[in-house]
């Protein structure tokens, strides 16, 4: 967690924001503090923002109002990230973690690096943790995806990848030449989602719409 200004220095709209944090460099946080509220002002700095809840898609430089019901804390995601996540657990290998969701948000050229070890030894300082690079990069109609584990010296146990890749609105698509039409309604929007699975090497995807 961390203040806006860490990130956007040079924008003086954040230089006394108080009630906004960054998690990480692409998620924004804006918490509702005070009572019987059900919207409030959220400042988004430069660059396209999705809403998380909505996946409404916001141009950034400005200040917005975002709905804050007592259910909903505002948050928006920037165009460019990669958000990994798995199944919830309450603790380090409750339950089996065969599946990796990455939420892709267009609409920017983003990278992320995931590392992974097994979260409760140290084995890590032996070499045993992997390292996975997920890169994104678009040009006209032109979506170009890159998963590549550089790193393996930890066996996640891991054998399939969900993308689930925000802004290509509905559309069908293909992907590395072959035509696909597995665009879902989710969340009021469409997102498209794709299954990988035994990623033992790099993997090029090239998602035209």
């Amino acid at each position: 967690m961390k203040p806006l200004v860490l990130e956007y220095p040079g924008d003086e709209n954040v230089h006394n924001l108080c009630d906004q944090f960054l998690y990480g460099e692409s998620i924004l946080v804006a918490p509702v503090y005070r009572p019987s509220t059900t919207k409030r002002c959220v400042y988004l700095p430069e660059g396209a923002w999705y809403n998380y809840w909505t996946n409404e898609k916001h141009e950034g430089g400005r200040y917005i109002i975002a709905d804050a019901s007592i259910d909903i804390l505002p948050m928006y995601i920037k165009a460019g990230a990669v958000i990994p996540t798995i199944r919830e657990m309450n603790y380090v290998g409750e339950k089996k973690a065969n599946s990796l969701t990455l939420d892709i948000y267009t609409g920017n050229d983003g990278k992320y690096s995931l590392y992974e070890d097994d979260g409760v030894s140290y084995g890590y300082r032996d070499g045993k943790y992997s390292v996975t690079e997920i890169e994104q990069s678009s040009e006209a109609e032109l979506l170009k995806l890159r998963i590549d584990p550089v790193v393996m010296g930890y066996e996640t146990g891991r054998d399939s990848y969900i993308l689930k890749i925000h802004g290509l609105g509905k559309k069908p698509v293909q992907i590395n030449g072959t035509k696909v039409y597995t665009v879902v309604y989710d969340q009021g929007e469409d997102i498209l989602k794709i299954e990988l699975k035994d990623i033992k090497a790099e993997q090029v995807l090239r998602i035209q719409y």
